[in-house]
């Protein structure tokens, strides 16, 4: 079973966990499995080069995992998005997904 929480990197305000996140491998050579949460994100980037917006206190995070021919990007947004709708909906907030990895609530 994987453990992605091992290691979490927590900001209160960060451009983009994203970019924070791919530097860190570029620069250190880190190759574990990594966390980065951030309250807010002031330059947050979506896919294709569009602009993302992320109020203050949102749920915005980054993580970075091995992927193998069992474990796809595609498989984990899924299962990831799955997985808070279900616990927002155990909250009694009603959310949906707005594909790739978009929870709306």
């Amino acid at each position: 079973m994987l453990n992605f929480f091992k290691k979490v990197i927590y900001f209160e305000s960060l451009d983009s966990t994203n970019d924070y996140l791919i530097n860190l491998h570029k620069t250190c050579f880190v190759t574990e499995q990594l966390v980065v949460v951030a309250r807010q994100q002031k330059k947050g980037r979506g896919r294709m080069g569009k602009k993302w917006f992320s109020d203050f206190g949102g749920l915005t995070f980054s993580i970075s995992i091995e992927l193998t021919h069992e474990i796809t990007d595609w498989k984990m947004n899924m299962l990831i998005s799955c997985a808070l709708v279900e616990t927002f909906k155990k909250y009694g907030c009603i959310a949906r997904i707005k594909y790739p990895n978009d929870i709306i609530i």
